[in-house]
């Protein structure tokens, strides 16, 4: 769903869980017909992603995940789950930024100015040592 809240663009993806008689929340049914073999279905009251164009950066999206929910699993489990939904907001942070890198035209890079040689990777942060190769992206004019 898009909005615009105070002359700002917004999305929202909310979701939850939807009760099926096949697949119950608890792990004790698992010898039942309908039983899951031991797996622990979590429950999701109300989740969701608000993504919100950036009022002091222009361009900029800031994208927030909320989470309301109910594991029904020991401790590690939960963190696994929220380690796995941390990673999916890093996955959608790297393919936004390649969309904005390929939806641009390679820039002239005679006219862009030189500065101070980089100590590390504009991309994913490594240092560099006497033998790495630096490169100088077209698009973006970071050294790579």
């Amino acid at each position: 769903m898009a909005t615009t809240v105070q002359g700002r663009r917004g999305w929202v993806r909310a979701y939850t869980s939807v009760d099926v008689d096949s697949c119950r929340p608890s792990a004790n049914d698992r010898d039942d017909a309908g039983g899951r073999g031991g797996y622990v279905r979590g429950h999701h009251l109300c989740s969701g992603y608000v993504v919100m164009e950036s009022t002091t950066k222009p361009g900029f999206l800031h994208v927030r995940l909320a989470m309301q929910c109910t594991f029904h699993a020991k401790d590690a489990a939960s963190i696994k789950a929220l380690a796995a939904k941390c990673q999916h907001l890093a996955a959608l942070d790297l393919r936004l930024r390649s969309c904005r890198l390929s939806s641009n035209q390679p820039s002239n890079v005679k006219s862009m100015p030189l500065g101070v040689p980089a100590t590390a990777c504009g991309h994913c942060n490594k240092l560099f040592r006497l033998f790495t190769i630096k490169t100088t992206c077209q698009k973006c004019n970071q050294v790579l």
